[in-house]
């Protein structure tokens, strides 16, 4: 379990950046001279470029921007927070040695000065500072500054918008890596019943991001989350099928409704390499019992494609609702044991 606890640490610190804002561009003030005007049009290519993920070609903009906004305005102008905010956000990408941290402090003060804390500027901010307190191992600072985002975005936009969900999930992580589940587990399940129950979108960033907490429910043997987080990955997947034919199976585990189910292959290289463990595989059954997508979601790689194939001619008994055969998704687990 310890070692299992490790990598998904590293999973979570993978898929942080998922739910990271991206920077908005800023209003132009009133009476705008030419040399704000450039900052305001550096402002929207840093934007563009940063939606590319052109980041090296994004940061020297970014630069320019604070330079221009700080000489024309001073160095406590909301704009100013602005273009330190844009900043931070690139250099987040950039690994600047803590200058994403300080320029993101800087930006977060001059709001605070301003009376603008509640603002979402300042929930953007104190999210980005969440996330480079989880890749620093700070993770008491993070949750302080997640939970900040979160109250200003619960102020803003109310307490069941979708726009809370990605300060929910890394509120999530913090408590996970805090080795706090239960308080993980509350986050998790919040950021679940909105995705369920607001109409569907198409999202697979959050969606991964999600599925990155299957492996370890499926550990803890918190089934009912599990489901639910099943639930959202299926509606933000494919929400032309939410709400009418694609449902998680109950606590999201297949096994039990299992009409065939091969073992799968132990890989050469696997054996050789003496590698063995559980693999989780998440598939999605049509309405005939068919497997009509398998996917390895955790376990070592030399078992992955091996599970994976092996849950692929996995066959179900239909599930029905309602007396209509329906799609279903969940997982399967497979354990790999040395003879």
């Amino acid at each position: 379990m310890k070692k299992s606890f490790a990598a998904f640490i590293t999973l979570l610190l993978c898929a942080s950046a998922a739910v990271a804002q991206a920077p908005a561009p800023s209003p132009p003030p009133p009476q705008q001279s030419p040399e704000l005007a450039e900052a305001a049009r550096l402002t929207v290519e840093v934007v563009r470029l940063y939606g590319l993920q052109q980041y090296d070609e994004a940061l020297p903009l970014a630069r320019r921007a604070v330079e221009i906004r700080e000489r024309a305005l001073g160095g406590e102008h909301m704009l100013v927070a602005n273009a330190l905010n844009n900043l931070g956000a690139v250099l987040m990408h950039k690994d600047k040695d803590g200058e994403a941290a300080r320029t993101l402090g800087r930006a977060l003060a001059i709001i605070e000065k301003n009376g603008a804390g509640g603002t979402e500027l300042a929930a953007d901010i104190n999210n980005r500072l969440g996330l480079l307190g989880l890749e620093s191992k700070n993770y008491k600072d993070a949750a302080g500054y997640f939970q900040r985002s979160l109250a200003v975005r619960e102020k803003v936009r109310g307490a069941s918008d979708p726009a809370v969900v990605p300060q929910l999930l890394n509120l999530t992580d913090a408590f996970y890596l805090m080795r706090e589940p239960e308080k993980a587990h509350a986050s998790l399940e919040r950021a679940t019943e909105i995705l369920n129950t607001v109409d569907p979108k198409l999202d697979l960033p959050t969606a991964r991001k999600l599925q990155s907490y299957i492996c370890l429910l499926k550990m803890e043997g918190e089934e009912e989350l599990l489901r639910e987080v099943e639930g959202a990955v299926s509606r933000l997947e494919s929400p032309g099928r939410a709400g009418r034919s694609v449902r998680p199976a109950a606590g999201g585990v297949l096994n039990g409704r299992a009409i065939k189910k091969p073992p799968p292959e132990y890989p050469n290289a696997a054996k050789s390499a003496r590698v063995s463990g559980t693999v989780v595989v998440r598939i999605m059954v049509d309405e005939t019992g068919k497997v009509v997508r398998s996917e390895a979601i955790c376990g070592h790689s030399l078992l992955r494609k091996a599970a994976a194939d092996a849950a692929a001619a996995a066959r179900f008994t239909p599930t029905l609702l309602s007396g209509m055969p329906v799609r279903v998704t969940g997982v399967i687990t497979y354990n790999f044991v040395l003879q």
